[in-house]
């Protein structure tokens, strides 16, 4: 894998509204979480010591043009609260060697919109060589003034085609039938005036790939744009201007088996990386359950054994009271609209994920592995030092005897046993140790039983729950 397993983070102040309005736009509700203040560092220490538990190697950096250019043309604001927040998650990372995928998800600047704007976030820029020269020099800073090397790729826009967001490409085929308001199912969605919002001044992608390619070559700007950043887009779309493929996918159950073998297969034949920007399960304030989340690890292995080089789940924080609860970990209090006291794990989510992420090293090679068994999903990671880890989500509905056969493994490879089980759902304190250390055989055999609703991880790193996780 070219980078890890990790969640997308964000530092939005405040949820976004339609313009003139009070309502909110649909297209970014999520995407504002309940972010502490720069200044406030009990909190944000609580926030990255959740991050390390998790073992978060892999991050998508979310930011805005209205942040760091909102007045005009040319003037650079850094010293914002969300530039700010921005600068000392970069700090984590570049500490941590956390590898960073810096994504601008809107423009949303007041002196870039086109007349009559619908909505902020599904807006192409007026100018788009000026938004060009201001993200570019944005990147510059981050990457070359700063000294960012954990920046390892940037896109310039968020699932852009003619409903989601700006930069709107009708090229994007998800479909026949296929209506985003349809799939939402919400009557607050209207189509008409998204689509009516993005197409205000013509711009598309293309545009938007084409200027800012222009403008990291007019100032020398070496690092690889990722995307297309495409929602529901399974067939592979080759693009020279892009240094790293990547998309987003939320319409994911059990049965669903791996979606991007094109992709991976069109990354690989150019040799490029392939990664999942954004996924999750998008059935809003069910997404958060025990069920739904042992679902998405075990399409998270299959997707892994397909070659996929890398998984971002939505989102690290978030509000949880606009459209679901994405969230990892809790910060915000919705009864009472303030930040909790102290941020804790967010049930199920923060757990499960942590097993998939908590022992891996960064860049782990995926090791052929495969279950004759339905709805047994299993993946093997060999890390950094030749560390061992293989991970087991059994959605079978039942338990299962299960035998290891690990061909080329020596008998003395010490595996230590954790596991996840239903006893955990809805819980915010659950305590992750060894459970038991596995009897391999000379032949390179274990036996165990894989409970109904469990997933486990066999591995050898020693990790208490005390411990911070292998980033």
């Amino acid at each position: 894998m070219a980078y890890g397993i990790g969640q997308n983070w964000e530092v939005f102040d405040k949820p976004v509204f339609y313009p003139n309005t009070n309502t909110l736009d649909t297209m970014g509700v999520s995407s504002f979480g309940a972010i502490p203040h720069h200044t406030d560092q009990r909190r944000w220490k609580q926030i990255f010591r959740h991050a390390e538990w998790l073992g978060i190697n892999f991050i998508r950096l979310e930011i805005e043009q209205a942040m760091y250019m909102p007045e005009r043309f040319g003037l650079y604001d850094w010293d914002n609260n969300e530039m700010r927040n921005i600068i000392q998650i970069l700090d984590w990372c570049q500490e941590k060697e956390v590898d960073v995928f810096l994504t601008e998800m809107w423009h949303r600047c007041k002196w870039n919109f086109p007349e009559h704007v619908v909505s902020t976030i599904t807006q192409a820029p007026r100018d788009v060589k000026a938004w060009a020269e201001s993200f570019s020099g944005m990147v510059d800073y981050l990457v070359n003034e700063k000294g960012y090397t954990c920046i390892k790729c940037v896109c310039i826009g968020n699932e852009p085609n003619p409903v989601i967001a700006g930069w709107p490409d009708d090229a994007v085929k998800q479909g026949e039938d296929f209506c985003m308001a349809d799939y939402y199912d919400r009557t607050d969605f209207n189509t008409a005036n998204v689509i009516k919002g993005s197409w205000d001044n013509g711009a598309t992608l293309d545009d938007g790939l084409n200027a800012v390619t222009a403008a990291f070559k007019k100032i020398k700007l070496q690092i690889p744009i990722a995307g297309p950043d495409y929602i529901f887009a399974n067939k592979f779309m080759p693009d020279e201007r892009l240094g790293v493929y990547e998309n987003h996918i939320y319409s994911i159950t059990k049965d669903t088996p791996p979606l991007y073998l094109d992709w991976i297969a069109g990354a690989r034949s150019e040799g490029k990386p392939f990664f999942i920007g954004e996924y999750g399960v998008h059935i809003p304030f069910i997404n958060t359950t025990y069920e739904k989340n042992l679902e998405l690890a075990g399409w998270t292995l299959r997707e892994a054994n397909a070659g996929c080089d890398g998984f971002l789940r939505w989102n690290y924080m978030n509000r949880g009271a606009l459209d679901g609860n994405w969230q990892m970990i809790d910060s915000y209090d919705p009864d009472n609209d303030c930040l909790f006291e102290n941020v804790t794990p967010h049930p199920n989510t923060y757990y499960i994920q942590g097993m998939l992420s908590r022992y891996l090293s960064k860049r782990p090679t995926v090791v052929y592995s495969y279950s004759d068994m339905k709805y047994l999903d299993v993946a093997t990671f060999l890390g950094q030092d030749n560390n061992v880890t293989i991970i087991v989500v059994n959605n079978a509905q039942k338990d299962i005897h299960t035998k290891f056969e690990l061909a080329g493994i020596q008998s003395e490879l010490k595996l230590y046993k954790y596991g996840l089980t239903p006893d955990a759902a809805d819980q915010t304190d659950v305590t992750v140790n060894p459970l038991a250390l596995a009897d391999i055989t000379e032949d390179g055999e274990f036996t165990d039983v894989i409970q109904n609703g469990g997933i486990y991880v066999y591995s050898t790193y020693l990790l208490n729950d005390s411990d911070a996780g292998i980033i």
